[in-house]
Parts: C-alpha cells; structure tokens; sequence
C-alpha cells in the first residue's frame, strides 16, 4: 500500500466510532508497515461494534483489501449504506 495509508487510514478512523484504544492499535500497526494485520484489526472493531459505514468508507477499505490481495471476507460483512 502505498505510504499515503497513514493519513487516508487516519481521516477513516476519525469518522469512526471505535474505541481510542482501538485507534491507536491500528494505527501502531500502520507505523510498522504491517498494513493487513492493521486492515483486519479495523475490519474487525467495525464489525464489533456494528458500525454501519458510509458507502464512500465502506468503498475506500474494499479499495485497501484489493491493493492488499487479502481475502474479501475480511471486509465483505461490514455494513454500509448506499449514497452516505
């Protein structure tokens, strides 16, 4: 991924509703360029606290997980609404 990551990944964590703790982790893993373990690690705490994601977030972590080649059923459960 590229190393733009950082920012993009933070402006996606702002709109979120996680955790600080749970911002920090990914972004920890971000910073040691261990980018897919950071992806699932965001995937997963949006799919914990069943956050329904714009369809403009939801579109740019499926953009992320296809850059990474990860398997699309990291992200596929996640929800989102069309047009926010």
């Amino acid at each position: 991924m590229a190393s733009g990551i950082d920012e993009e990944l933070k402006e996606v964590l702002d709109e979120l509703p996680l955790h600080e703790l749970e911002k920090k982790q990914v972004m920890q893993f971000v910073r040691h360029r261990e980018w897919a373990i950071a992806f699932e690690i965001l995937c997963e705490a949006i799919q914990e606290a069943e956050i329904v994601l714009p369809e403009r977030v939801y579109l740019r972590i499926e953009s992320w997980g296809r850059q990474m080649l990860l398997d699309s059923g990291i992200w596929k459960d996640l929800k989102f609404e069309i047009g926010i």
